[in-house]
């Protein structure tokens, strides 16, 4: 059995990944940090974290994390994972407005969780089980968005919690690896990436470079 868990300390925010049966852990330490984190945290060094479980291969990220394409594209093209652990404690009010379209939305970050949640799976094809903060954190007037979900390597959200009030959720028939392997028969991404991009050995980056130095080549 294998219980994730959090835990923010005072130079950073970890993810333990707690395995029972043995009494070991793995540690998930956060990577980016938005705005006043920064003062009191430090960046995570080792930036990813793959988990061999019964059910598949599994990464984690933290909350902000999830706004960087980048870490799920090493998770995705270079640690072939199956899916991707997101925790995080996500709010949903804030104002995105525009009046000469007469489009506003008071829940622009809850809005970004869905958006971003579906993006990470459907360009990675793989699945991202997302699972956030739910209520108000009265201290410091935060109200997190919920919407704890599902959502398949085809970015399609099979289940959302709510988002007002906690919920204990317990998911049955949802088949890893053969979800992952399927979505890959219609377009497989990798294999197409791959053809064109290459991975820098040692640098979680990629290239399509051959080493030419510029300008040397025939005109």
């Amino acid at each position: 059995m294998f219980v994730v868990a959090e835990k923010q300390l005072p130079s950073s925010c970890y993810h333990y990944f707690f395995r029972l049966e043995s009494g070991t852990w793995d540690i998930y330490d956060k990577t980016f940090l938005p705005g006043i984190e920064n003062v009191y945290e430090r960046s995570g060094q080792d930036d990813v974290l793959v988990i061999h479980t019964p059910w598949g291969r599994f990464g984690f990220t933290t909350c902000y994390d999830l706004c960087f394409s980048q870490l799920y594209e090493t998770y995705g093209m270079e640690n072939r994972v199956d899916g991707v652990i997101e925790l995080a404690s996500w709010r949903g009010p804030a104002v995105r407005a525009y009046p000469t379209m007469n489009i506003r939305t008071d829940q622009y970050y809850g809005y970004q969780w869905n958006l971003m949640a579906a993006a990470r799976a459907a360009t990675n094809q793989i699945w991202i089980i997302g699972c956030n903060s739910v209520g108000v954190q009265h201290k410091a007037g935060y109200n997190f968005w919920g919407g704890s979900g599902l959502w398949a390597p085809s970015g399609i959200p099979l289940f959302q919690a709510s988002h007002g009030q906690e919920q204990l959720c317990v998911l049955h028939h949802v088949d890893i690896q053969y979800e992952v392997e399927s979505e890959d028969d219609d377009f497989d991404f990798y294999d197409s990436f791959i053809k064109v991009y290459r991975p820098i050995a040692g640098k979680r980056a990629f290239t399509r470079m051959d080493g030419t130095p510029a300008g040397s080549g025939s005109k």
